[in-house]
């Protein structure tokens, strides 16, 4: 007669899904949840705040709620797609996934229905958004996507991050982040930088559909507007200067 398998513990399956930082530990009684979240993530990525105080501001503009409303957001941090442009029904479908929903209904219960719990993004999952709403959030890591939540509760800190590349995506490449661009003089260069995470997703989205293709035709139009308008600014400037 064989033995039921022992589940592994709930710490080490947090860390088999496609979040970067997973953590449920004690709670450190002399740090606030953003500083824990500064405290996990700085070693991992680069972000896009000075400090735990900014950290923790970003989290705050979301508004905190309790586990009750809960539902949702470990499935969503762990598995879903930060830059998905498919259907719906493929993301909402993550909440029929029973090991995905085991493991959210232990953390819930784990931090117990008095924990706060916190955001920088509106929920990941469409089924649990207004209806026609697409995600939101407010950018902590420097990833062209990302999505963090956090919750403190019955003793316990929950910290669960996601971050998304898109060339990184695009590509195959590493994930490490590059450095940042250099301030270019020229303003063709100038919108050149500001636009290439955009080429990126315009290059992947020949392989989406006629939606997606269509708005890049759009930005790329509009992109090549305001470089001819800088440039034309830029020439005119020297002309300016000598008529004075």
């Amino acid at each position: 007669m064989s033995m039921a398998r022992k589940p592994a513990p709930l710490k080490n399956r947090l860390k088999r899904g496609r979040a970067q930082v997973a953590v449920l530990r004690p709670e450190d009684f002399g740090k606030s949840i953003g500083e824990i979240c500064w405290e996990l993530l700085r070693p991992v990525c680069p972000l896009d705040v000075a400090d735990a105080a900014e950290l923790t501001e970003r989290l705050e503009r979301q508004p905190a709620f309790t586990s009750a409303e809960a539902t949702g957001w470990v499935v969503g941090a762990l598995a879903s797609d930060l830059a998905y442009y498919g259907r719906d029904e493929d993301q909402n479908a993550l909440m029929d996934d029973p090991k995905l929903r085991a493991i959210e209904d232990e953390v819930i219960a784990a931090l117990g229905p008095e924990a706060r719990w916190y955001t920088n993004s509106t929920h990941p999952l469409p089924r649990f958004r207004r209806a026609g709403h697409g995600r939101g959030w407010v950018s902590i890591t420097r990833a062209t996507f990302d999505l963090v939540v956090a919750a403190r509760g019955n003793g316990l800190d929950l910290v669960l991050s996601r971050r998304r590349r898109t060339e990184a995506a695009v590509r195959g490449a590493s994930t490490v982040e590059p450095p940042e661009p250099a301030r270019h003089k020229s303003p063709t260069r100038l919108w050149v930088s500001i636009t290439s995470p955009t080429a990126a997703w315009c290059r992947e989205g020949r392989r989406r559909g006629p939606p997606r293709r269509d708005l890049c035709r759009f930005w790329k139009s509009w992109v090549r507007y305001a470089s001819d308008a800088s440039n034309q600014l830029a020439g005119a400037l020297p002309r300016c200067r000598a008529s004075q």
